[in-house]
């Protein structure tokens, strides 16, 4: 990860953020959505709010991937735990921001989360290949079967894991060919 872009973008959040706080502030109509409201209204607060959200949450995340970027792992194992720490952020900042501006704009976030439990129900039976290669991939983390660094075949390809995530695999072969191969 290049640590000045990453730094440019931190800067870039933040001047975002407070902007967003000073335009909430600005327009004096900060306020939480009234329980069974009449559906969702935009105002300049709750626009404010909105892009305030959506830019704490973004600049918490670069903060915390940049901070793992700096993390120096004494072994190939640690560099991969902090690779996929660092996906599973960007996962999570991303879920937040969905469920937070749908909160602001006064939608039930917990009547959609149940239903959505279903739903991943239903698509699991469909996405079966694709819930494979989660679970294969979490039993290649936790199992240590091999990590970021390590010089691996798949399938007649020889490379160096570059990348290991929780559904796929980055492997670098000497003349810098990258394959993406599924965990399963």
């Amino acid at each position: 990860m290049k640590k000045p872009e990453n730094l440019v973008s931190l800067i870039v959040y933040a001047a975002l953020l407070v902007i967003s706080i000073v335009l909430g502030l600005v327009s004096g109509s900060w306020s939480a959505p009234a329980a069974g409201g009449t559906g969702i209204q935009f105002n300049l607060g709750n626009i404010a709010a909105i892009l305030a959200l959506i830019f704490g949450t973004l600049l918490v995340e670069r903060l915390l991937v940049w901070l793992l970027g700096n993390l120096k792992a004494k072994s190939n194992r640690g560099n991969t735990l902090l690779k996929v720490t660092a996906n599973l952020l960007k996962y999570i900042a991303a879920i937040v921001i969905v469920c937070g501006v749908l909160a602001l704009l006064g939608v039930d976030v917990v009547t959609i989360v149940a239903g959505l439990g279903i739903i991943a129900l239903i698509i699991g039976f469909g996405a079966e290949s694709l819930i494979s290669d989660v679970v294969t991939g979490m039993f290649i983390l936790l199992d240590n079967q091999y990590n970021v660094g390590d010089i691996i075949e798949v399938n007649g390809f020889r490379g160096t894991v570059s990348e290991v995530g929780i559904r796929t695999t980055s492997l670098v072969d000497i003349g810098g060919n990258v394959k993406i191969i599924n965990n399963s």
